[in-house]
């Protein structure tokens, strides 16, 4: 049902880009785009910057097949179909993560095309067991940083990183509060909203973001549970794309009390350790992040999260969100099936 949190959630999606417009006229500063939820935001906010998602939505492909082959994600080629149809002009420049070998291609691509002023790629290890992981991070997060600073004319300091991860811890924190709601409290909240707001927030400022999940929680909070009879399950993979599927597996009568997919609650789930050294502090969260497919991480199994999850929720099954061509989900997901399978979660 929609809720005055919910209609101006929704309305900022529909006008991000002219919101990011309008933001730039009143500051004369700078947006820059990011990909996934790799990028630390938080540096290009303490630059001065505005950062802003991009998530493609319900598009026609009619260019993107010049540049990368019909195989690869459709998240990936809407990227590019986004940029070559001029609707990413509203962005002073773009961030991709390199987590698969296909956003190493779109990194390749986008450079090639010459279409945005600054293009960056960030390199995340594929191996975070590794002892020189870390550190090769801090140093990759110190060359982005370099990088902003160049573009953007400001090398942001500690205490402006500071300022702006103790902003975003905040925005995470109320999130997860929505997030708690969802699986814990019946009928107050359901996975379209919420999953609403984690989309929102990527695209606004984090400021305007703040205000208006305050808005969403305090309206929330004193609603009472219900009794909700529908098999609990959980969502897994990458992007709930298009978003209207989040709300069309609602009505085939199941109830969605969590997820876990890269555009969901994994943007959500682990704040920056405000005590520590900014930079450093930066580098552990990515090492914390809820594994991702595609990088070797220190769980004994790709499936290890789900389950453990799935039992502290009491979860009936999950159902996977898996994009066609994501080359790391398709290769994960028959173990990660199998597991489920013996532990009769699915």
């Amino acid at each position: 049902m929609e809720t005055g949190w919910t209609r101006q959630m929704a309305e900022a999606i529909r006008d991000h880009v002219d919101g990011v417009k309008r933001w730039k006229q009143a500051t004369d500063k700078k947006a820059i785009g990011w990909l996934l939820t790799d990028v630390p935001e938080e540096m290009i906010h303490a630059a001065g910057a505005l950062p802003a998602a991009v998530l493609p939505g319900e598009l026609t492909l009619t260019q993107a097949d010049r540049s990368l082959q019909g195989f690869a994600c459709s998240y990936s080629r809407s990227v590019i179909e986004m940029m070559d149809t001029g609707k990413l002009d509203y962005l002073d420049g773009i961030v991709i993560p390199y987590i698969c070998d296909t956003t190493r291609c779109l990194d390749l691509v986008v450079k090639h095309h010459h279409k945005l002023p600054y293009t960056e790629c960030l390199r995340i290890p594929k191996d975070i067991t590794r002892k020189g992981a870390i550190r090769y991070y801090r140093q990759e997060l110190e060359r982005l940083r370099n990088s902003l600073a160049a573009h953007l004319g400001h090398y942001p300091d500690a205490e402006e990183l500071r300022e702006s991860i103790a902003l975003f811890n905040r925005v995470r924190g109320k999130l997860r509060l929505l997030r708690h709601m969802l699986a814990e409290k019946p009928g107050t909240i359901t996975a379209a909203d919420y999953l609403l707001a984690v989309r929102s927030t990527m695209l606004v400022p984090k400021e305007g973001a703040e205000k208006l999940l305050d808005m969403a929680v305090e309206s929330l909070a004193s609603l009472p549970a219900s009794d909700d009879p529908r098999p609990r399950v959980i969502l897994a993979g990458k992007v709930p794309e298009p978003p209207g599927i989040i709300d069309m597996l609602e009505k085939s009568g199941l109830r969605i009390i969590d997820d876990l997919l890269a555009l969901g609650s994994r943007y959500i789930m682990t704040d920056v350790d405000e005590e520590k050294e900014p930079m450093d502090a930066l580098a552990e969260r990515q090492f914390h992040m809820l594994p991702l497919s595609g990088i070797w991480d220190r769980h004994p199994t790709r499936a290890s999260c789900l389950i453990e999850r799935a039992k502290e929720t009491k979860a009936d099954g999950v159902v996977f969100l898996i994009q066609k061509f994501c080359e790391p989900w398709e290769i994960d997901y028959p173990g990660m099936y199998k597991e489920l399978e013996e532990q009769g979660i699915i």
